[in-house]
C-alpha cells in the first residue's frame, strides 16, 4: 500500500511534477473545514509535515488528529486521498530535519515566535521589515513543531484518457485492497 504511494511519488518527482513534494491537509476550526498546502516530508522512515505551534492549524490538528490528506500529481495523473492520524513530531526529528529547510522558512519560523502566522500586518513591506528585525538563529525556535503521519487507509485514483479511471482503496490495518467505482 504505502509502497505504491512512494513509487508513484518517485515517478512524479522524476517527471519534475511541481506538486510531488506537496500535499493538501484538512483540519477543522469548529465552524468550517480548513485546507492548506504543506510540504510532505520524508522523515526517518515515515512521512511528516512541519508547522509552527503558534499557527491556527496546530490547535486544530491537536483537536482532530484524524484527518484527510490529498496529493495529486498531474505528471502521472494520480490522486491519493489518505485517511491519516497525526502524532506529535518528536523534538529530535525537528532538531535533525529543521536545519535543512529553506532560509525563508526558517526566518518565518522565528518570526512566528512574536508574530503568529496569520497575524495582520500593514503590507508586504512590513513583512520584509519584520523578517529583517527577527532574531532568526540556525536552530529551531521553541515553537517549531510538526506531525508524523500514520496512514489508516488510502484511495488511489489513476486517471485514464478514456475517462474510465481506476480507483482503489487500501486498508493499512487489514491489508485489504478493493477496486471501487470511479
Amino acid at each position: 500500500m504505502i509502497g505504491q504511494f512512494l513509487a508513484d511519488r518517485d515517478r512524479a518527482r522524476a517527471a519534475k511534477d511541481p506538486w510531488a513534494e506537496l500535499c493538501v491537509l484538512a483540519s477543522l476550526d469548529g465552524t468550517c473545514p480548513r485546507l492548506r498546502i504543506l510540504v510532505l516530508r520524508d522523515l526517518d522512515g515515515g512521512l511528516g509535515v512541519f508547522y509552527s505551534e503558534h499557527s491556527s492549524k496546530a490547535g486544530q490538528l491537536v483537536l482532530t488528529p484524524q484527518t484527510e490528506l490529498l496529493t495529486y500529481w498531474d505528471s502521472i495523473k494520480v490522486q491519493y486521498r489518505l485517511c491519516v492520524t497525526l502524532a506529535p513530531m518528536p523534538r529530535e526529528v525537528i532538531d535533525t530535519h529543521w536545519p535543512r529547510r529553506p532560509a525563508i522558512s526558517k526566518a518565518l519560523d522565528w518570526l512566528y515566535e512574536t508574530k503568529p502566522q496569520g497575524s495582520v500586518i500593514e503590507s508586504d513591506r512590513s513583512l520584509d521589515q519584520l523578517l529583517a528585525q527577527s532574531d532568526a538563529k540556525d536552530v529551531p525556535p521553541p515553537g517549531a513543531s510538526g506531525a508524523m503521519i500514520h496512514i489508516v487507509n488510502m484511495e488511489r485514483l489513476q486517471l485514464q484518457a478514456d475517462g474510465k479511471h481506476l480507483r482503489e482503496r487500501f486498508d493499512q490495518t487489514t491489508g485489504a485492497r478493493e477496486t471501487l467505482v470511479p
